[in-house]
């Protein structure tokens, strides 16, 4: 099944996230590692797990992943982050693609995770219903986003840099969209998920 009538955003995010990709991997995405590891704990994320990272982007949660044995899948928008995934995973199957047209079979992962990435597509919804279709029954999508931004720290540096930033593709809500729990919660029923717990 694709999602013939939603925007495809790879395109532009791709070009916005692959800029300074090396500069990402190496500087930034460390920040996220405690996240990244918590969640794969809450996921059982383990030996065997089929397990698809939906934006993966320079492959530390994929890393990650493939450290406590699981079968990595990456997809994301930018060549130059996957470059990187690969570099990280070399056993990981890494490819360039939307996530609102996720190039999957129904069912074929046990955890989709979806680390800070539904909220940049074109259309977040599409893009949380393809991780649901590729998700087996009995398995789990993760997304991870932004907390609220009142006085959080890094919420004040976008604001600060939001002038300097090339704009968001069309459609896509930007980084705080989904930091409100209710939001969150009806974001994740509305694709058909039955949102267990907000961490």
């Amino acid at each position: 099944m694709t999602a013939t009538n939603t925007p495809r955003t790879a395109g532009a995010n791709g070009r916005l996230w692959g800029m300074r990709a090396r500069d990402w991997a190496d500087l930034q995405e460390g920040g996220f590692r405690a996240g990244y590891v918590a969640a794969l704990e809450h996921a059982a994320v383990g030996a065997g797990t089929r397990y698809l990272d939906a934006g993966c982007g320079s492959g530390m949660a994929a890393a990650l992943a493939a450290d406590r044995g699981a079968q990595v899948t990456g997809i994301d928008a930018s060549d130059l982050l996957l470059q990187i995934a690969r570099d990280r995973v070399p056993q990981g199957a890494f490819q360039t693609g939307d996530l609102e047209d996720l190039p999957f079979g129904d069912d074929s992962f046990d955890v989709v995770v979806g680390f800070n990435s539904f909220q940049y597509a074109g259309n977040p919804g599409a893009a949380l219903a393809q991780a649901r279709r590729v998700t087996a029954p009995s398995g789990t999508v993760v997304i991870m986003t932004w907390g609220e931004p009142d006085g959080m720290e890094a919420a004040a540096i976008v604001g600060a840099l939001k002038q300097l930033l090339p704009p968001p593709p069309p459609g896509a809500p930007g980084p705080f969209a989904l930091s409100d729990e209710a939001r969150l919660r009806a974001f994740a029923a509305e694709a058909g998920l039955t949102p267990l717990e907000v961490v």
